[in-house]
């Protein structure tokens, strides 16, 4: 979240193809496009992960799961400290 994907997919298409902003949060939708007929770029608000069974310790330190949700920090803490 907030690194400038917007920005980034911009320089690559060399022209505005998705609206950016020095604020954070300003892209409000999924976007995909093709850079070439095999180069996609997907740009979302913050990060998106792929409708797998992904663990929600890892959705936590990707920070698509709100931290401000998570009732028991202790696992999370531990994963990170065990690898």
């Amino acid at each position: 979240p907030n690194m400038g994907k917007s920005s980034v997919i911009n320089s690559i298409f060399g022209k505005k193809v998705v609206s950016s902003s020095s604020t954070p949060g300003h892209t409000k939708h999924f976007q995909t496009l093709f850079l070439t007929k095999r180069v996609c770029f997907c740009d979302s608000p913050g990060v998106v992960c792929p409708k797998l069974k992904i663990p929600r310790t890892l959705q936590v330190i990707f920070g698509s799961y709100r931290i401000a949700q998570v009732r028991e920090p202790y696992s999370i803490i531990r994963f990170i400290a065990e690898k």
